[in-house]
């Protein structure tokens, strides 16, 4: 009999933990969605790389990689055509 009244007690003696509301769900076109890519690595089919980041950090990541194209793109003409 000793021991359920241990319990009992034990559990008497525990604080109570506020309920925590749980964290609000974010549409998928919301800037702070998280969203996970699998990401290949050049040259190697096998390796591959779960990415997680925010919709905003995606859509960065992208107007960079444009900007970046872009540069090239006109470097690569104005080299091509050293008259111009």
């Amino acid at each position: 009999m000793r021991v359920p009244v241990f319990a009992t007690l034990c559990l008497l003696a525990m604080p109570a933990r506020a309920e925590e509301p749980a964290p609000a769900k974010l549409d998928r076109s919301h800037p702070d969605y998280v969203r996970c890519e699998t990401i290949t690595a050049i040259g190697n089919r096998a390796k591959r790389e779960r990415v997680c980041k925010t919709n905003a950090e995606w859509k960065r990541l992208a107007e960079n990689a444009r900007g970046n194209a872009r540069d090239v793109q006109e470097r690569g003409t104005t080299l091509s055509n050293p008259g111009n």
